[in-house]
């Protein structure tokens, strides 16, 4: 398994080429892919078509790619989220998350679309939360054995959003991304 998460691994340089030297062994090696665009707008001021492009490389080649909604709208030029998931899924990747805050995740597959409750908290700093939903989502799918299965398993997978969902809502009850982050037994014991 294999995460690439792009915040700053686009913006050129030893990291951008080891991206590329990693996608290729990930691909070559049937890793299960998993791709975050992590946008930063203060990262690509004028610059946002260079990274779309630069993020449509790894969605194609990704088995599950997780976007908050105005990433996905962003990339895809598409407002509706349900229209720009199905953009996603013609360029090849086969499960989205769509992370929509206090909403849950939107789930989508070529086949079915489901929007996964979070759990309500008061926030108090979102920073991290989409990294703590990706952490726990990819933990549990590592765990199954062979990760290519979740391809074939909704239900578990809806199950996989639920939990990651509250990592992720865990996560903004505290400041900042790594001192807030839950342990295992607060988001699975509960």
């Amino acid at each position: 398994m294999v995460h690439f998460g792009a915040a700053t691994g686009f913006l050129g340089g030893g990291l951008e080429e080891a991206y590329d030297r990693y996608i290729f062994d990930a691909i070559t090696q049937d890793a299960f892919i998993s791709f975050d665009p992590n946008f930063r707008d203060d990262l690509w001021i004028g610059e946002e078509e260079c990274f779309i492009k630069k993020s449509l490389k790894f969605i194609g080649k990704s088995h599950l790619c997780k976007f908050s909604n105005e990433e996905i709208q962003l990339i895809t030029g598409e407002q509706d989220i349900e229209k720009a998931c199905n953009i996603v899924h013609e360029l090849g990747c086969p499960i989205i998350c769509v992370t929509l805050g206090s909403e849950g995740t939107l789930v989508s597959t070529v086949n079915k679309k489901t929007t996964v409750k979070s759990i309500p908290v008061t926030p108090i700093d979102t920073t991290g939360a989409g990294d703590a939903f990706i952490g726990c989502l990819l933990y549990q799918i590592a765990n199954i054995g062979d990760p290519h299965l979740i391809l074939k398993d909704y239900d578990q997978l809806i199950d996989m959003v639920t939990i990651a969902n509250r990592a992720g809502a865990i996560t903004t009850t505290g400041y900042g991304a790594i001192p807030s982050l839950p342990d295992h037994e607060a988001v699975f014991d509960n």
